[in-house]
């Protein structure tokens, strides 16, 4: 009886053994942002589980050829699927600027059902960029149904709105073309897509490791670059030895007014796959980096000057609030200046970063929005104006950047790149 007892354990033993054969091989892909800025994306493929660390959009980056046909050959780059959503198991995203997220509402739009691994502050940010975009940003050709004599398209089957239409229509466009088509998605479409991006999302803490396999585990390092953005340290058990892959992302100078302190690392790591965009140039830091940027704005705000900003809605907008914040802070700027920021997106970007810092100044408009009829009358200076920095592909907003561009009161204050083409 002992020996068939002790026979039975030790098939069991060896069949656990080979159904968890231990990790043989990884290899690491580079999906985008190879020799570009843009389109982050890692494929770790190995002989247990397959997974992304970032999927994100690809912005126009060839400066050779045309701004115009740039911009649709990458628009054509964003809707190509970087990788079977049947082949991953999870998604590790660094943070939430969309040159590192952008992609993930094209793998769920596509049938990814796996999880989504950030830390708790990215999938706040993540989810307001993922609406923003779900609104006019191109998944591909899409079949939407709508009724005679509405403007609402609808994408989701269980839509209340959706299964009221007793004759409905199918139309075919891409979502970056329904706005000039006079069309919108419906909102509770929108809403029932993002939920399905949300439900995936597991909010990891920074220094924790957690496990995608059984010899596969990852761990988020406060990278510093903006709220909840995290460097990833891959550990892998492998047959041959322990390995330990460091994917830095996007990490801080560590000059950071909102973020305080240097980026943490990991003690000891065997590979590097570091973001080198800016690694290449060399930069003497003057003692007070800010005060060209004080200097210029007194004088727009005396002239009683309309300054446009145009900022990334993520993090490049709370900055300057916050720079704003710190001249009024030490007398270089005035007390009180008319500041308005229009984003909807920025707006809701502005309430998070509400509930952990105190950024920005007292007084900051935020009760107009972008519509050109709305905002054109307000626009007289002295005033701060903080726009999204894609502006130029805003065809409706433009009648606000012509009154602005055309006008002998109004300054362009440049806070961050752009592509001189556009």
């Amino acid at each position: 009886m002992n020996k068939k007892i002790t026979f039975i354990v030790a098939l069991l033993t060896l069949s656990t053994n080979l159904l968890y054969a231990q990790l043989r091989q990884a290899n690491v892909q580079l999906l985008g942002a190879g020799k570009r800025v843009s389109g982050s994306a890692y494929y770790f493929n190995t002989d247990q589980k397959d997974f992304l660390v970032d999927c994100g959009l690809f912005y126009p980056e060839t400066k050779h050829i045309k701004y115009e046909k740039d911009i649709v050959n990458t628009s054509r780059l964003n809707t190509k699927l970087p990788i079977s959503p049947q082949k991953i198991s999870a998604i590790i995203i660094t943070h939430a600027h969309l040159d590192h997220i952008g992609k993930i509402p094209l793998l769920v739009n596509n049938g990814y059902n796996g999880k989504i691994y950030s830390t708790d502050l990215t999938k706040k940010l993540a989810l307001i960029m993922f609406e923003m975009m779900l609104k006019s940003t191109s998944l591909g050709s899409e079949t939407f149904t709508k009724s005679k004599n509405s403007n609402k398209v609808h994408t989701q089957s269980s839509c209340e709105w959706k299964n009221r239409i007793k004759r409905p229509k199918k139309v075919t466009f891409e979502r970056n073309e329904l706005q000039d088509s006079g069309l919108q998605i419906c909102k509770v479409c929108l809403d029932i897509e993002l939920q399905d991006i949300a439900r995936l999302f597991k909010t990891i803490k920074y220094n924790r490791t957690f496990d995608i396999s059984r010899d596969i585990s990852v761990e988020f390092f406060d990278a510093k670059h903006i709220p909840g953005s995290a460097s990833i340290l891959v550990k892998l058990n492998l047959i041959s030895g322990k390995k330990l892959i460091y994917i830095t992302g996007d990490v801080g100078s560590g000059l950071d007014n909102i973020l305080k302190g240097k980026p943490k690392v990991p003690k000891t790591v065997d590979y590097v796959f570091i973001e080198s965009t800016y690694g290449g140039k060399s930069r003497v830091l003057p003692s007070d980096p800010f005060n060209e940027f004080f200097s210029d704005l007194n004088k727009s705000l005396r002239n009683n000057h309309v300054v446009w900003v145009p900022s990334f809605v993520l993090d490049r907008t709370q900055k300057v609030l916050n720079v704003i914040k710190k001249g009024q802070q030490e007398k270089k700027l005035p007390k009180k200046i008319n500041i308005k920021v229009v984003s909807t997106t920025a707006k809701k970007v502005n309430k998070v970063y509400d509930q952990y810092f105190e950024y920005r100044p007292n007084s900051v408009d935020e009760s107009l929005s972008m519509s050109p009829a709305k905002l054109s009358p307000a626009i007289s200076g002295p005033i701060v104006l903080l726009t999204p920095s894609y502006i130029d592909q805003l065809d409706f907003f433009h009648p606000i950047v012509e009154k602005i561009v055309r006008s002998n009161n109004s300054d362009l204050m440049l806070v961050g790149y752009q592509d001189p083409r556009s």
